[in-house]
């Protein structure tokens, strides 16, 4: 199962390539991977398989896979059905598609995203696989994003479809923590009871019930027919809907019979399918006619797998595999009909199956199993069903169980009439006549063109499944039936007749009174619409109106561009919910009256010097000094850092207040000396009191937290384990690292949206790539040449003679190398002695200001001759490298191991794999630095340049020209 994931990354990842070397018959190599993955499916058949991989034990988060009878079901679909879609697209799209390379990609890491959520036996990673599809789907649904319908059904399925998502996260975690397992087959085999039990319940189910377009929240699924079709056929009929099917199929052996499921899953299943097959007669479109036709048929499928029985199961079974072949089936046909006439609309289409008889056929045969006509699969699912809610053994009263029915009766002869409608709609040939009174065929089909034989051959392919699925009922039922034995009862068996009785009379009265209801179809289609409940596309759009106009309001109160007035919003709030709850829950934690003070006269000594400089910063009118007074309390706190024997927290904190001078520096040279403030004379006492109540917030938080310590330390068990474990000396690297690596990824993940942001503001269009170098510098033929001057740096004598420091580049050009050796140090000994990858990130990030402050932006180019952007991705693919490759290596992310070689002349070498994870961070390090020097400081000397002036003085770069020098 793992390498069936690991497959379908790869091709996922290998697509765009392989579309731009083959061109649109890249599918057919595509479609390769999920039809080998079928072939691992059929031949497992029968078989429980299982996989157990270690990932965060801690939360109860590992990858365990589960290949079980229900899942066997889902994969053949998933991956059966992907194949032949994928290879039809190697005919539904020309060589020239835009994205068609990033389109076969998200379509084959769909196909695996949904076999990952069908064998997920983690609730956790099932979630995972859940919001993939969903994102997938959002890209997939915006192919032809230029198409202001795609981008707003595409944003429509993310938001519905990830709001249920939210919901049954709380309920899986809510139902873990009751359990206390997140494993599905535990959960299913114990499942807990309460209160607590009942609301998670409740709320998975919102999660299934929006994924599955279940009224009423099944409006986004019409709305995404804006798709390709190719994507309406896999995602919208045999995959990703289906996932809420397949949820609630695999939670009913457990809680079938909690108090809030019948009523949620049978009523509002029931609902949909009665409401949407009415809306099926009513649309014009063939996607549309399908797409309510399957909301309708997922609110019958909801109910049978929902009621909790054997039969109802099976019968389940018989129509979800039924409804993934038919329904794909006729999105592929609509598929060929709009390529081959250029239009979906029912009132354009006349005559075409005189054109395209073979075609007919296919979709007709289609139709009759999504309208139960004998001997198709849908036949067999829907007899089945009848039969099952005819039966006393049925754990529904029997009052409830009679309404269900005939709401079932009603919705499948709405179902027969829509078939027939679309069969109509594509293929009749209406009334379209000439001036003679003949029979001709409407415009569009005149301009029909004979569809490739694949087009064709894939939806008869999935036809003719449906009718031999149907034919040999018996051999169907022997392999859905192993899921059905895991539910109570077990009187049903799949066959193709079962004798005279109730079910096929009823079978005749849904066809007869389907074909009224298609006989008098112009009635329907002339009763004004009124929805009962409501149009729930208004109530979409009304809904996100509310929410941009609360956006809008709360981001104007609170967000009024004043930098002051957001930061003082954030620390008021900081400083009054902790502060109130403290007062009101933890008063029994202050710190009594023994409070440790200090260890040497050094610390209050330091003390006074910070509090002094930040009386200072908040008095004084100069920029630039209140920055260095800031610095100076930085500095002051990297030193009580190192008297209490944190040698890489005093480095890290010298070196990170070193580089944040510097870019304040870098931005203060664009403002102004003194600060205004004739306007906030009256706010220097609030903002005084303000900073006092953080501090004071911060002083008490600390002391109350380690007043509350129960139990001892966890810090004296950290060397131990960061010797035993992680191999390594230096505690606070390996926890960087290793032991709390995730917050590092997470935390350098941070940094490269920081620094994307930080360019983004100053390239406001595009990155200008690394910075310029001395052959991109303009020539000034005014600016004098110094003669004999000495060039210390590369770019030095493009700097104008007042604006050069010998001093400062003669200093640069010794100390740099030293301080790039002392980076590479940091790098290599931070593993066991103070150091590590930020440590030597930092002192190569000061290197490169250094270089920058001495000889300007070309200068910065000379020394760094790469785009940052780049360097933060290499260094951010290193970090989730490592965490995947621990993880395809058995081990858990993140892990770390060491590698022993034995050379010739040097002995014994020793690598770390952290390693690996420590280079990502000094990358991202060095990457977040030149990017910022790049922003704040080449970009803006360009700026200038451009204006003519800087700060009213010449231009700062001059390239002498040779009339100059000589």
């Amino acid at each position: 199962m793992l390498a069936i994931l690991l497959a379908h990354a790869v091709a996922a990842l290998l697509a765009p390539a392989c579309v731009r070397v083959l061109g649109r018959n890249a599918f057919l190599v595509l479609a390769a991977v999920p039809a080998a993955s079928l072939g691992w499916v059929v031949a497992n058949w029968g078989r429980d398989r299982n996989v157990h991989v270690d990932w965060v034990p801690a939360i109860g988060m590992d990858v365990d896979l589960r290949f079980d009878a229900l899942a066997a079901i889902m994969s053949a679909l998933v991956l059966g059905i992907g194949a032949l879609v994928l290879a039809y697209c190697a005919r539904y799209f020309t060589s020239d598609e835009p994205r068609l390379g990033v389109f076969a990609a998200e379509m084959v890491a769909f196909a695996g995203a949904m076999f990952g959520l069908v064998v997920s036996d983690n609730a956790l990673l099932l979630y995972v696989f859940w919001e993939i599809t969903s994102v997938l789907s959002f890209l997939l649904v915006a192919h032809k994003a230029e198409r202001a319908a795609a981008r707003r059904a595409a944003t429509m399925a993310l938001l519905v479809t990830t709001a249920g998502g939210l919901a049954m996260l709380a309920g899986i975690v809510i139902m873990g923590i009751t359990a206390q397992t997140y494993q599905l087959s535990h959960l299913i085999a114990h499942p807990p009871t309460g209160l607590l039990t009942d609301i998670a319940v409740v709320l998975i189910l919102i999660g299934a019930l929006s994924k599955s377009a279940v009224v009423p929240l099944h409006f986004w699924l019409p709305g995404a027919m804006a798709a390709p079709t190719p994507v309406s056929a896999y995602l919208h009929a045999a995959a990703m809907v289906k996932a809420g099917v397949y949820l609630v199929a695999r939670l009913a052996p457990a809680f079938a019979d909690a108090p809030p499921w019948r009523g949620m899953v049978l009523g509002l299943g029931l609902a949909s399918m009665l409401l949407a097959g009415y809306r099926a007669l009513r649309v014009t479109d063939l996607k549309l006619i399908l797409a309510f036709g399957t909301v309708s048929q997922l609110g019958f499928l909801m109910v049978l797998v929902g009621i909790g029985s054997h039969d109802a199961a099976l019968a389940g079974m018989a129509m979800l595999v039924a409804h993934a072949l038919f329904k794909a089936a006729l999105f592929l046909t609509a598929g060929v009909v709009e390529h081959a006439t250029g239009t979906r609309d029912i009132r354009k289409l006349a005559g075409l199956a005189r054109r395209a008889p073979h075609l007919a056929v296919i979709a007709a045969l289609a139709a009759a199993s999504m309208a139960a006509l004998p001997p198709l699969l849908g036949f067999v699912g829907k007899e089945s069903a009848f039969a099952t809610l005819l039966e006393p053994g049925t754990p529904i009263p029997q009052a409830d169980r009679m309404a269900l029915l005939a709401g079932v009766v009603a919705g499948s002869a709405l179902t027969v009439a829509y078939s027939a409608r679309f069969l109509w709609g594509a293929f009749a040939d209406k009334n379209f006549r000439n001036v003679e009174g003949v029979l001709v065929p409407s415009k569009a089909v005149k301009r029909y063109r004979a569809p490739g034989l694949l087009l064709t051959a894939v939806p008869g392919l999935l036809a003719a499944a449906g009718l031999a699925a149907g034919a040999c009922a018996q051999w169907t039922g022997s392999r859905l039936e192993p899921y059905a034995r895991t539910l109570p009862g077990g009187q049903l068996h799949l066959a193709l007749w079962h004798g005279a009785g109730w079910p096929p009379a009823l079978t005749a009265l849904v066809i007869a009174g389907g074909g009224a209801i298609f006989a008098l179809r112009r009635h329907f289609e002339d009763i004004p619409y009124r929805p009962l409940l409501g149009n729930a596309d208004r109530g979409y759009d009304a809904a996100v109106r509310a929410l941009d106009r609360l956006s809008t309001w709360l981001t104007g109160s609170i967000q009024r561009g004043s930098l002051p007035l957001n930061q003082a919003i954030l620390l008021v709030t900081f400083v009054l919910l902790p502060m109130a709850s403290l007062l009101v829950w933890g008063a029994q934690n202050w710190p009594d009256a023994a409070v440790f003070r200090w260890d040497s006269p050094l610390e209050p000594t330091l003390g006074v010097i910070m509090v002094a400089a930040a009386i200072g910063a908040t008095v004084m009118r100069n920029r630039l000094a209140s920055v260095l007074l800031i610095g100076i309390t930085g500095y002051g706190c990297g030193l009580i850092f190192a008297l209490y024997g944190a040698p890489d927290l005093a480095l890290t904190q010298l070196l990170v207040e070193t580089l944040t001078l510097v870019i304040f520096v870098l931005v203060l040279r664009k403002m102004p000396a003194e600060i205004d403030d004739a306007g906030a004379a009256g706010l220097k006492l609030p903002r005084a009191l303000l900073g006092l109540a953080v501090g004071a917030t911060v002083a008490g938080l600390g002391g109350v937290a380690m007043s509350s310590r129960s139990a001892g330390s966890i810090s004296r068990l950290m060397p131990v384990a960061a010797h035993d474990d992680a191999h390594g000396g230096n505690v606070v690297n390996v926890l960087l690292v290793d032991i709390r690596g995730w917050d590092t990824l997470g935390e350098t993940a941070v940094l490269v949206v920081a620094a994307t942001g930080v360019a983004s503001l100053m390239f406001r269009h595009r990155r200008f790539g690394s910075a310029p170098r001395v052959a991109d510098a303009p020539t000034q033929p005014d600016i004098p040449a110094v003669p004999d001057q000495v060039n210390w740096l590369p770019a030095g004598h493009l700097l104008h003679p007042r604006h050069r420091s010998m001093v400062l580049e003669v200093t640069t050009r010794l100390v740099f190398p030293t301080i790039m050796v002392l980076s590479v140090y940091f790098f290599f000994s931070g593993h066991n002695a103070p150091g590590g990858g930020f440590a030597g990130g930092l002192t190569a990030g000061l290197g490169l200001v250094l270089r920058y402050l001495a000889g300007g932006r070309y200068e910065l180019g000379e020394a760094a001759p790469v785009d940052a952007g780049q360097v933060l991705g290499i260094g951010l693919l290193c970090t989730i490298g490592t965490a995947v490759g621990s993880l395809l290596l058995g081990a858990p992310p993140l892990s770390s191991a060491v590698l022993t070689a034995h050379l010739p002349v040097l002995g014994a070498i020793h690598f770390n794999t952290a390693m690996v994870f420590d280079l990502g961070v000094y990358l991202i390090v060095v990457g977040l630095v030149l990017d910022v020097l790049r922003s704040l400081g080449a970009r803006l000397d360009s700026i200038a340049e451009r204006g003519g002036l800087l700060s009213g003085e010449l231009p700062i770069v001059a390239r002498p020209t040779a009339e100059a020098s000589g």
